[in-house]
């Protein structure tokens, strides 16, 4: 039982540096347009928000936040699930 807790510790902390570094690509975009940003990791809990001054300026700007919410939340899909089924594999060899 040991090592399958340690695991899903592991995956506690990668599910939330996956969400730090999605909402810090948010960051990014609007930084390089020179609009400014800051994460809120609580207010909205148990959703993490970016909050910009403004709105994008143009469409580039808006489809590269719709391209960072269509990769990231896919990927996060698809690490949870193949966490849990390592979770349950290991679970399952303790046992």
């Amino acid at each position: 039982m040991k090592l399958s807790f340690i695991f899903g510790i592991i995956i506690i902390f990668a599910f939330l540096l996956s969400g730090y570094m999605h909402e810090q690509v948010h960051v990014a975009i609007f930084k390089d347009y020179n609009i400014e940003s800051h994460v809120e990791y609580f207010s909205h809990f148990p959703a993490i928000v970016t909050i910009a001054e403004k709105s994008c300026p143009t469409s580039e700007c808006e489809l590269a936040h719709e391209i960072n919410e269509a990769i990231g939340y896919q990927l996060d899909a698809f690490f949870i699930i193949i966490a849990f089924g390592l979770l349950f594999i290991i679970g399952a060899i303790e046992s």
